[in-house]
């Protein structure tokens, strides 16, 4: 947390629905939020010490 100043960033927090899915209707919101899986929030928290895209293959999508 360092990094971040010590603050959670908005998407980090568990307000899905606003941050993610603005344009879908409240009933696929629903749906689509259901099938989420916890996140555990040592993976913000501690430190990273491997960076594992030196030893597997990584891909970037941009969009315009």
């Amino acid at each position: 947390m360092p990094m971040l100043g010590g603050k959670w960033l908005p998407w980090m927090l568990l307000r899905v629905r606003n941050r993610f899915y603005p344009g879908m209707t409240l009933e696929a919101q629903a749906a689509v939020i259901s099938q989420l899986k916890p996140h555990t929030k040592n993976s913000f928290l501690e430190p990273a010490i491997f960076e594992p895209w030196h030893e597997m293959l990584s891909r970037y999508l941009f969009c315009e």
